[in-house]
C-alpha cells in the first residue's frame, strides 16, 4: 500500500519499532514485500518463524491518510496529532487512561503542547474530561513495584471541580499524605491541609533552619526548632546584632510600630495577669533561669472604671522580689510594694544617697545612709538648707510661693515702700520681712485678711524684721517682731 513518508519497520521476536524513513526493512519471515514500480505491498505471512500479527493488529493508511491500529492509537496527519484511547487528539500527543472505579468513569490525559498553536495554552495539559465534573487528574512519580503493590514516592493531584491543586508524599500506597494544597476559590495556599500529626515543615537558609514547623508540638520556630514548651512562636540567634525588629513606615503622628500583649478573656476579673515581659539566662548550673520581669496586673475589669498595674521583679540572692510598681487605681508609684527587704536610694550629680530608704531599718537618710539605731529621719551633718528668699526694694504683694517660709529682705532707697500679704496663705505658711534700707527708708507692712484683734504694725526702720504665720487658710498672724 502506498506510504507517505515511508515507513520502515524493524521486527525482531516480540519487539516492534515503527517510525518515519526513507528506507523499508522488514524481517522476511514475517511479512512479504512484492514491489511494483515505486510502489510496494506488504502482506504479513502467516508461516514465518518471527512473531504471529493479524490484520487488525497494524494497518497502514486510509482514505483519511490516518495511521491506524484498532481504536487505541491514532495518527491524525492532517492535524499533525496523534492519540491514545482517544478518537479526537486535542494536542500533538494525547493519552487518555480510561478506567472504572466506583461506578464512574474517569478520563486523564497528557497534552504536550505546540508553541505555534493559539488554541491551545502551551506546556504540558493534564487534563480531565467527565459529565459529573468529579474527576480528578493525578501524576504520580512511582519508584518501583514489588509483589504488586506500586511504591509510590509523590503525585501531584488536580481537582476541577472544588479547583484545588495538591501534591500528596507516598510510603508504598497510594493514600499518601498530603503536604500542600492550593484552593483558587478560597485564594489560600495550605501546608499540611489535613493536620496530620507527622507532616513537619521546613525552610532552610544558608547556614540554618529559616523556619521550622512542628506539627505535633503545633508551633513555630525561626532559625531552630522550636522547643515543646513554646506554645506557638520560638525565635533563636546566634549573633549579638538585632533579633527582632519591628519597623513602620507610616509617616503620620499616630503611635508605631505597636507591640500589643492582649489578654482576650471572656470572664475578665480582678487579679487577672495580663502579660509579662521575661528576662531569662543560665545559671552556673546550666540551668535557665528568670532573672527579671515586668508583670501586667488586671485591678478592676469594670466598664468605665477600669483600672491596672504594673510590677517589676528582679532575682536577688536566688529570690525574685518585687521592686516597684505602678498602681493605675489608687495613682501611686510604689517601691517595695510587698514591704520585702528592698531599699530605694536616689543619688544625685556629686552626692552618693541623696536620698537613701532603708527598708531593712525603717529608716531615711538625706545626704547619706542612714545609720542604725538613729531616728526614723536623719539628715547628715553636711547637709545644707536655704528657705525661699527674694529682694524687694518697690512696693508689691508678697508673691505666693515666698509665703511658703520665705525671707523678703526690703532695700528702699530714697523712699518708703509697702509690702503687702495676701489671702492666698495655706495652713503652716510662715514668712519674714526685714529692713535692709541704708538711707532711713521705711517699710510698711500690710495684711489683707487676718485675725481682727491684730492690728497692721506701723512702718518699721532699717534693722527691723517681722515673721508672720498662717495659722489656717488666708489668716495671718504675727509671730515675731524685731526691732
Amino acid at each position: 500500500m502506498p506510504v507517505s513518508p515511508p515507513l520502515s519497520t524493524t521486527e525482531s521476536g516480540t519487539a516492534t519499532l515503527v517510525r518515519p524513513t526513507n528506507t523499508l526493512e522488514f524481517n522476511g519471515a514475517d511479512f512479504t514485500v512484492t514491489g511494483s514500480g515505486d510502489k510496494a505491498t506488504i502482506s504479513i505471512d502467516s508461516t514465518g518463524a518471527g512473531a504471529a500479527l493479524t490484520a487488525t493488529q497494524v494497518g497502514f493508511g486510509n482514505a483519511s491518510n490516518l495511521l491506524t491500529g484498532d481504536s487505541t492509537f491514532i495518527f491524525d496527519a492532517t492535524n499533525k496529532r496523534a492519540g491514545l484511547h482517544t478518537a479526537a487528539p486535542k494536542v500533538p500527543m494525547t493519552i487518555v487512561t480510561q478506567a472504572s472505579r466506583a461506578g464512574t468513569t474517569e478520563l486523564g490525559g497528557l497534552g504536550v503542547v505546540a508553541s505555534n498553536d493559539t488554541s491551545v495554552l502551551e506546556g504540558v495539559q493534564i487534563y480531565a474530561t467527565g459529565t459529573d465534573n468529579n474527576i480528578v487528574s493525578t501524576v504520580f512519580f512511582v519508584e518501583s513495584e514489588n509483589s504488586g503493590v506500586y511504591n509510590y514516592g509523590w503525585r501531584i493531584e488536580g481537582d476541577g471541580a472544588n479547583n484545588v491543586l495538591a501534591i500528596h508524599a507516598h510510603d508504598n500506597s497510594a493514600t499518601g499524605i498530603k503536604g500542600f494544597e492550593m484552593a483558587r476559590t478560597t485564594g489560600s495556599v495550605r501546608i499540611n491541609p489535613d493536620s496530620n500529626a507527622t507532616s513537619d515543615f521546613s525552610v532552610l537558609g544558608d547556614t540554618t533552619t529559616l523556619l521550622f514547623g512542628d506539627v505535633s508540638q503545633d508551633n513555630i520556630g525561626i532559625g531552630t526548632s522550636p522547643a515543646s514548651g513554646v506554645e506557638r512562636l520560638h525565635v533563636k540567634g546566634t549573633g549579638t546584632g538585632t533579633l527582632l525588629r519591628l519597623e513602620s513606615t507610616d509617616a503620620g503622628a499616630s503611635a508605631a510600630p505597636v507591640l500589643q500583649l492582649y489578654r482576650n478573656s471572656a470572664s475578665p476579673a480582678a487579679s487577672d495577669r495580663l502579660g509579662e515581659i521575661k528576662f531569662s539566662g543560665e545559671d552556673s548550673g546550666g540551668s535557665e533561669e528568670t532573672y527579671c520581669y515586668l508583670d501586667g496586673w488586671l485591678d478592676d475589669p469594670t466598664a468605665g472604671s477600669e483600672g491596672a498595674s504594673m510590677y517589676w521583679y528582679a532575682r536577688g540572692s536566688g529570690t525574685l522580689r518585687n521592686i516597684c510598681g505602678i498602681r493605675g487605681n489608687i495613682q501611686t508609684f510604689q517601691v517595695n510594694p510587698n514591704n520585702d527587704d528592698v531599699d530605694f536610694r536616689a543619688n544625685g550629680d556629686t552626692v552618693s544617697n541623696l536620698l537613701h530608704v532603708d527598708a531593712s531599718q525603717d529608716h531615711v537618710g538625706i545626704g547619706a545612709s542612714p545609720a542604725s539605731g538613729g531616728a526614723e529621719f536623719q539628715v547628715n551633718l553636711d547637709a545644707s538648707f536655704r528657705s525661699y528668699f527674694a529682694n524687694q526694694s518697690t512696693s508689691a504683694s508678697v508673691s505666693a510661693s515666698l509665703q511658703k517660709n520665705g525671707h523678703i529682705v526690703c532695700s528702699p532707697l530714697g523712699g518708703n515702700i509697702t509690702v503687702t500679704l495676701g489671702a492666698e496663705g495655706a495652713g503652716g505658711d510662715k514668712v519674714t520681712i526685714m529692713n535692709a534700707a541704708t538711707d532711713g527708708s521705711t517699710v510698711l507692712f500690710a495684711v489683707i485678711a487676718g485675725d481682727s484683734t491684730l492690728t497692721t504694725p506701723a512702718a518699721f526702720s532699717s534693722g527691723d524684721s517681722e515673721t508672720w504665720f498662717c495659722y489656717k487658710d488666708n489668716y495671718w498672724m504675727r509671730i515675731n517682731s524685731q526691732t
